[in-house]
């Protein structure tokens, strides 16, 4: 097991353990995304991962490409939104220069091309989400 493989002892400091663990962390993700897909499958809910380029680093690279390859191994319904934010540049599209989170506007890019993405893959039929659920009309107020 990951706890006697690294060494792991109680009480170790923090950074210790995290070194420790290193060598093994695309163990460890594998492990994390088969668990998660096979709760969702044994509860009857459709698994999906969604790969979200930070703003900052947006071009797709090999540990991005690794992410999604682990996901979809574990059987996981993968939406990619690389290229989500086009050629904008990322200071157009971060909350501050101290925070870089998507803001407004590349929420919008976001939501637009999962919007796109939803309709056009079979994830969520809409013949299997009506004959599972009824329709309810559902009203916002502010």
């Amino acid at each position: 097991d990951l706890v006697d493989k690294a060494g792991l002892k109680p009480g170790r400091p923090t950074l210790a353990v995290e070194r420790a663990i290193t060598p093994f962390l695309p163990d460890l993700l594998k492990w994390a995304y088969r668990q998660g897909a096979g709760d969702c499958a044994a509860r009857n809910i459709t698994p999906v991962w969604i790969y979200l380029p930070s703003v900052l680093h947006h071009d797709e690279g090999s540990d991005d490409t690794k992410l999604v390859t682990y996901a979809s191994d574990a059987k996981f319904n993968v939406i990619k939104l690389f290229g989500v934010y086009g050629a904008q540049e990322p200071a157009t599209l971060m909350v501050s220069p101290s925070d870089t989170h998507p803001n407004t506007a590349a929420h919008k890019l976001i939501a637009d091309r999962l919007y796109k993405e939803i309709l056009s893959s079979n994830i969520l039929s809409k013949n299997k989400l009506s004959q599972e659920r009824p329709e309810r009309n559902i009203s916002v107020t502010n």
